[in-house]
């Protein structure tokens, strides 16, 4: 067993976060616990979208494994209040303060305001199920927009419960080793990591991604290290209090090696389950349900089945083979909300998941791809450096940075990348192409740490991905129905690879990257817009201050029309609303 893995005796939490969470179990007035019942306080009424958590306690003896879901699962049927009906599953959580019994919890997103109804029972026991009722409100807490869902009409988009478009403004990713109780292993502490959520919530980002990666698997394949776990959900939760959505990856080819402690390998044949082999196929699935029955409870979850799982030397191919036969009808029978399930890089075209997250490539969603894309690491190679750049940091980088002057540029997901404040372009760029190419969202530098402050030029950086950010809050009603390259809309002569996203009945929106250091006298380009009267502003995407406005109008016919453009440095963006 790993040394980080103990199980020493865990104290029932009374698992509460204000507004968000509300991780009590509320009943209804007068209601006494049943047999087997966990007694918790009576609460107000949870928020829309809130979790709900419900919870009961059993003996422990002569159960085996109570991990093992195959030997006994908690069973809950929820109702809503339109009597809309699903099936959940429970998990344990520990031994509680009573001798020879443990604690297994359910968690709820009720999606509706009124009364909500849970009945849980035993699926290896016949004895009545215990009914538990909360109250849900009519109002959703700031940034609490309900669960992520791909949109029913635009398999492209990704939208909310609420109905508002769901678009990924990312910011790191955190490891195992990052969340691992402290007194176990060097961690990011409470602090770093809330100043972290914090500042994401300052600059208006929503998302950051959560590795599970067999991490808290222990090597029996069955049991958890339940610590470690509560310390991610109390991450989830406090995201979730900021308004920031969570990737929950569940695979990765740099997964936790058996006897090991926080070691990682891509010899799949030394993980705790080997996700390309038909091996163990019982304990994974047994993984799988139980990450579902633990996280997909909060309202700001959903899944990467598998993080560069064609890495080598792994066979990309094979995972496929195994996620379309086990893994993902697993996920989807054990998840009642169908939540967005992403995979990592390219395989995602050959498996039957709904969004692809483009990971370790160097390219941007494609027009012709039918399902949502998520640039979830940015691996797109900076703009090389100049010489001056380097002379500026010193005589040691200068020398390196000559010596290594015709390499690649590193990759974005870098630390020393983003707090180089020669590449904030660089991720402006991507940040921005990722739209306009018709893709759900971006992530930062995935690699970021917390261990070193942040500067001035990973604070720049976040500050650009928050103007995107403001001016997609500006065309958010008109986004989901944006494509890229649209019929009809062209702009030529502005020097600069442009792309552009739009819909016949507008707006149009192009992006033009004129490149690295580059400053571009005003001029003047041609404009192709489909007949109508247009208000056309150019934007600085740093400020999203208007370089210069007017309002044109194009006949039938017409072809395109003249229009000047403004001095702008680097890049620039293009919006034409139709006038009202």
């Amino acid at each position: 067993m790993p040394a980080f893995a103990s199980e020493a005796p865990i104290v029932v939490r009374s698992f509460c976060v204000l507004l968000i969470c509300a991780l009590s179990a509320g009943r209804a007035a007068g209601q006494a616990p049943a047999a087997g019942d966990v007694a918790e306080p009576a609460g107000t009424a949870l928020p829309l979208y809130g979790t709900w958590e419900v919870a009961r306690s059993r003996t422990l003896t002569g159960l085996g494994n109570p991990f093992d879901m195959e030997a006994a699962a908690l069973e809950v049927q929820v109702e809503g209040p339109d009597g809309q009906r699903f099936d959940a599953l429970g998990f344990y959580d520990g031994p509680s303060a009573e001798s020879g019994t443990g604690i297994w919890r359910a968690r709820i997103m009720p999606d509706a305001p009124g009364t909500w109804c849970a009945r849980l029972s035993w699926s290896d026991a016949a004895a009545v199920a215990a009914a538990r009722c909360i109250d849900v409100s009519a109002d959703a807490p700031p940034g609490n927009h309900g669960h992520v869902g791909v949109h029913p009409d635009i398999p492209t988009r990704l939208v909310h419960d609420d109905g508002t478009l769901h678009y990924w403004i990312g910011g790191k990713w955190f490891a195992p080793h990052h969340y691992v109780p402290c007194d176990l292993h060097d961690c990011y502490s409470d602090t770093q990591f809330l100043e972290y959520l914090d500042l994401l919530e300052e600059y208006s980002h929503n998302g950051i991604l959560v590795e599970l990666a067999l991490f808290p698997l222990l090597d029996d394949g069955l049991t958890w290290n339940l610590a470690m776990l509560h310390r991610a959900e109390w991450l989830m939760a406090e995201a979730g209090r900021r308004g920031i959505y969570v990737q929950i990856n569940l695979f990765n080819t740099w997964s936790r090696t058996s006897g090991a402690g926080l070691e990682t390998s891509t010899d799949a044949s030394r993980h705790v389950l080997n996700a390309w082999t038909d091996s163990r196929l019982a304990e994974k699935r047994n993984y799988l349900r139980t990450a579902v029955a633990r996280f997909a409870g909060f309202f700001n979850v959903y899944w990467e089945l598998g993080n560069e799982m064609e890495h080598s030397p792994n066979c990309g191919a094979c995972f496929v083979a195994l996620a379309n036969r086990y893994y993902l009808p697993w996920l989807r029978e054990a998840d009642p909300y169908d939540l967005p399930i992403g995979l990592s890089e390219g395989i995602w075209l050959d498996a039957d998941v709904d969004v692809g997250f483009l990971h370790q490539a160097n390219r941007l969603p494609d027009p012709t791809w039918q399902k949502p894309t998520i640039m979830n690491e940015l691996v797109r190679g900076g703009t090389p450096p100049s010489l001056g750049h380097l002379w500026s940091k010193g005589l040691g980088e200068f020398a390196t940075g000559i010596r290594n002057y015709r390499a690649p540029a590193p990759g974005l997901w870098a630390d020393a990348t983003i707090r180089d404040p020669w590449y904030r372009y660089d991720y402006r760029r991507t940040f921005w192409q990722v739209l306009t190419s018709g893709g759900s969202g971006a992530s930062e530098a995935t690699w970021l740490s917390l261990s070193s402050p942040l500067t001035d030029a990973v604070v720049a950086v976040m500050t650009d991905h928050a103007q995107l950010a403001a001016f997609l809050a500006r065309v958010r009603q008109d986004l989901p129905r944006l494509t890229p390259a649209p019929d009809g809309f062209e702009l030529d002569g502005v020097p600069g690879d442009v792309t552009m996203l739009g819909s016949p009945d507008g707006p149009f929106i192009a992006y033009v990257a004129a490149g690295h250091s580059a400053d571009l006298p005003a001029g003047e380009a041609r404009l192709r817009l489909p007949n109508g009267t247009y208000r056309v502003q150019w934007l600085n995407p740093r400020t999203l201050e208007v370089l210069e406005a007017r309002a044109i109008t194009v006949a039938i016919g017409a072809g395109a029309v003249a229009v000047r453009y403004p001095a702008f440095r680097e890049d620039i963006v293009l919006l034409a609303q139709p006038a009202d």
